[in-house]
């Protein structure tokens, strides 16, 4: 598995990710007209929501739940001390998707220059080329 070193390194890598996409989002974010204000915080940060999804993918495992419930949660708890449960994990992890695969993309992936997955639905022609 990966080593703590690393899953501290991948951690401070994200959370500066998150820190600075965070102050990108507000300051840019339209007002929303939505009444339901939630006040409370999640227990895990969107940083530790994503090192979690991060290390799954260095990981041997092929379910996710069975990585959470067998390994992160046995032997990852010093590193991530609030965890939640498993159920709980897969409704935050939504919030998480689009910083995360913004974080890949950047740093991972090459260059961002656009949104393929998009493309993909504008052009269709696009669709040929990809099945071939």
């Amino acid at each position: 598995m990966v080593s703590d070193f690393k899953i501290t390194e991948f951690f401070c890598l994200i959370d500066d990710f998150c820190t600075e996409i965070n102050q990108v989002i507000d300051k840019n974010a339209l007002e929303t007209c939505s009444k339901i204000v939630r006040r409370r915080k999640p227990k895990l940060t969107q940083s530790e929501i994503i090192t979690i999804m991060v290390l799954f993918h260095f990981s041997g495992f092929r379910c996710f739940k069975h990585f959470y419930i067998e390994y992160v949660s046995k032997h990852l708890s010093k590193e991530f001390p609030d965890l939640v449960s498993y159920n709980r994990f897969v409704e935050l992890k939504k919030r998480c998707s689009v910083p995360m695969i913004l974080f890949l993309q950047m740093h991972y992936l090459g260059q961002c220059v656009g949104f393929p997955i998009l493309e993909l639905f504008v052009n269709p022609n696009i669709w040929f080329s990809v099945l071939k």
